[in-house]
């Protein structure tokens, strides 16, 4: 067999049993032999990975007692998160231990601790690699599309930012500067609205499940924010990243994000009250994750219902995303005299004699038609993930069953609006040429017609003005 590179080693060190060799050294065999064939392209970021970018990203750790829930522990490097496992007074004072893990981007030096320490499939990691907007199948086991041990769930958000940069030039589509692959999709400068950006992020979940002792682990992937750089993918330039522009277009409109607090009536005691209000800040998945307290008691929380917060976040991201997804739809039909939206009902397809959209445009229709298509895509991966979570089954968490209901309807509006827009402005423009062709015809045959009246006239009156030259026998004649 040819010898190929491992993060350690090659192929030929590898012998004949794993349990005769240490756990990272076993689990890098087993990075290349898994996803040499399934995960290619994420093996070979993960080889390519420099020292600094193997410490780049972030872990974090909520542990659970049957009475409390401990304060986050952030670990500075990978060493700490080893230092972590390796503490064996922990566990005599603990006891069975249950912990939340939380992983920001793919530093290959996090990701091997804990995949060997957690005996985690390194196919895990991997399907949370690749960028949801990319064609990339493996992320999810065709065989097995709900497990209570893990799941994927990919959603859009918007991203307040401003990249300064010439579309012409540069393109529309810029690279984070992460380990994992993720990007930033601008309106092209030719469409007809300009918003602020967007992306599509991945959350990610594993459980060893519980043990005999009482004891779990579970592990999140998260998706970083955007840093201070992007790369334009035309030419590898790389772009600084503007997070306070005062135009309108990039600023976050916080009233489209949802309350994330479910409270029917307030606490007994007023002083509770504002507390008992929490408002997450969407700029980072993984600190919004470790600000929020769950709405459960440390005793009732399970390895898989401690991920109850960054799922509803999800669904929050996602949320705030369709609505500006709305807004921008309702931007097309903007009425040029008052310069405010119309409303869903009032009027949006009513003045297409006006504004942007009163004559045929191929940028207009073209962006409507990606929007289409766009959102029949989001809304197809949005009915898988009701599979993936569960929620068709009778013991889904309510919430999160009408929450994903809610995004599909979300969907569903977008893309009814653009169908509807569509043939509006096909049956408009068709109109429009038919009515342009019949007032081109109108003129050809009022031109027609006085030409028909001055032939004759013009023939009499030339015949009228024959002199003596044009008689029989002198030297002109007249020739039919």
């Amino acid at each position: 067999m040819d010898e190929k590179p491992s993060p350690t080693g090659t192929w030929s060190e590898r012998s004949t049993t794993f349990c005769d060799k240490d756990a990272r050294e076993a689990y890098h065999d087993l990075i290349d032999l898994q996803l040499h064939w399934l995960f290619p392209n994420f093996l070979r970021n993960l080889k390519s990975q420099t020292a600094l970018e193997r410490e780049r990203g972030r872990v974090a750790v909520i542990e659970y007692r049957d009475d409390e829930v401990f304060e986050p522990e952030i670990f500075k490097n990978s060493q700490g998160l080893q230092a972590h496992f390796d503490d064996p007074l922990a566990a005599e004072e603990l006891g069975p231990r249950k912990r939340l893990f939380i992983l920001e981007d793919l530093g290959f030096n996090y990701l091997e601790i804990l995949g060997a320490q957690l005996r985690i499939p390194p196919t895990f990691f991997a399907a949370h690699w690749a960028d949801p907007a990319t064609p990339e199948f493996n992320y999810t086991n065709p065989l097995r599309r709900y497990s209570e041990k893990n799941f994927s769930i990919r959603y859009a958000i918007t991203q307040p930012l401003r990249i300064d940069a010439d579309r012409e030039v540069h393109g529309n589509i810029f690279r984070c500067d992460f380990n994992i692959q993720r990007h930033v999709y601008c309106y092209d400068p030719k469409a007809p609205i300009l918003d602020q950006p967007k992306s599509y992020h991945a959350l990610s979940f594993w459980t060893s499940g519980v043990r005999p002792d009482g004891s779990w682990d579970s592990v999140l992937i998260v998706d970083p924010p955007v840093r201070e750089t992007v790369t334009s993918l035309a030419d590898g330039c790389k772009f600084p990243v503007d997070h306070c522009s005062e135009e309108h277009a990039y600023t976050r409109m916080h009233s489209l994000d949802p309350d994330f607090t479910d409270m029917d009536i307030l606490p007994p005691n007023p002083s509770d009250w504002a507390g008992s209000w929490q408002r997450p800040k969407y700029e980072s998945m993984f600190d919004d994750i470790l600000s929020l307290t769950p709405d459960e008691q440390a005793h009732s929380i399970g390895p898989r219902s401690c991920t109850n917060v960054a799922r509803r976040l999800a669904i929050c991201y996602f949320l705030s995303f369709l609505r500006r997804r709305i807004l921008n739809m309702l931007r097309l039909q903007q009425n040029p005299r008052t310069a405010v939206l119309h409303t869903n009902r009032c009027d949006y397809l009513r003045e297409f004699g006006e504004g942007l959209i009163s004559s045929w445009h191929h940028e207009v229709f073209g962006f409507v038609v990606n929007i289409k298509y766009i959102m029949g895509l989001v809304n197809s991966e949005v009915k898988e993930q009701f599979e993936v979570l569960g929620l068709h089954r009778p013991s889904a968490l309510e919430w999160e069953r009408d929450g994903w209901l809610t995004v599909q309807d979300y969907c569903g509006r977008v893309i009814t609006m653009a169908e509807a827009f569509l043939q509006s402005y096909l049956q408009f423009t068709t109109m429009q040429e038919a009515q342009a062709a019949n007032r081109n015809a109108l003129s050809l045959a009022q031109i027609t017609n006085v030409t028909m009246v001055f032939v004759p006239l013009s023939t009499i009156a030339a015949i009228f003005s024959m002199t003596d030259d044009f008689l029989p026998g002198e030297s002109k004649g007249w020739v039919f």
